[in-house]
């Protein structure tokens, strides 16, 4: 498997368009991305780490070093929850905390209405 078709598999995985992964590793347009994941444009090496991280996972496994995809803190979460994760880390520190709250609410407002419900 090439290096292009290993960042395919992991974007499609995550739920993350072309469009997505190009703001996360920093292009303009889908069109790089596009040209990556059919091999038609290398991914230089300084570029390698940057989409990695953007992937949740390793340059080896970029590289085809290795078969294990995602870090070993992240193989255990679903497709779900590493795209949870890829979208918040999209977000500015101000608005990370915004999000933080917001799902504390909505967890306590899910636990009152699981405890009306049982009572």
């Amino acid at each position: 498997m090439t290096i292009g078709e290993r960042i395919k598999k992991l974007r499609i995985e995550q739920g993350l368009s072309q469009d997505e992964l190009a703001a996360k590793v920093g292009y303009k347009t889908r069109s790089a991305i596009n040209k990556i994941e059919l091999n038609e444009r290398d991914v230089k090496h300084s570029q390698v780490v940057t989409f990695a991280n953007a992937l949740g996972t390793t340059p080896h496994y970029l590289m085809g070093w290795t078969d294990e995809p995602v870090k070993n803190t992240a193989s255990s979460l679903s497709s779900e929850e590493r795209h949870l994760i890829n979208l918040f880390r999209q977000l500015t520190p101000k608005e990370q905390g915004s999000l933080i709250g917001r799902a504390e609410l909505l967890v306590e407002q899910h636990r009152e209405a699981e405890a009306e419900d049982a009572g």
